[in-house]
């Protein structure tokens, strides 16, 4: 959980919203990492740290504070441990 808070709080979050563990985090931090509409393939972000993420799923709320296990070689979103 620390590197995620050090890239949050490299993207521009503040140390105590990182800190935080109550309710959604960060403002845009988001958009920063995601591919822009002139990348190929394009998406909704600014791509501004050149990045080029692009989505994978989504996240349940159950799973804000819970351990995540990673995904499966065959694929699969992250779930509880």
């Amino acid at each position: 959980m620390k590197h995620l808070m050090t890239l949050e709080m490299e993207l521009g979050m503040s140390e105590s919203e990182a800190n935080s563990s109550e309710g959604w985090r960060g403002t845009g931090e988001g958009e920063q990492m995601k591919s822009s509409s002139s990348d190929t393939p394009s998406w909704n972000g600014t791509n501004s740290r050149g990045f080029s993420a692009l989505p994978g799923g989504g996240a349940a709320a159950t799973l804000q504070s819970s351990p995540l296990k990673a995904p499966s070689a065959t694929g699969g979103a992250l779930r509880p441990i």
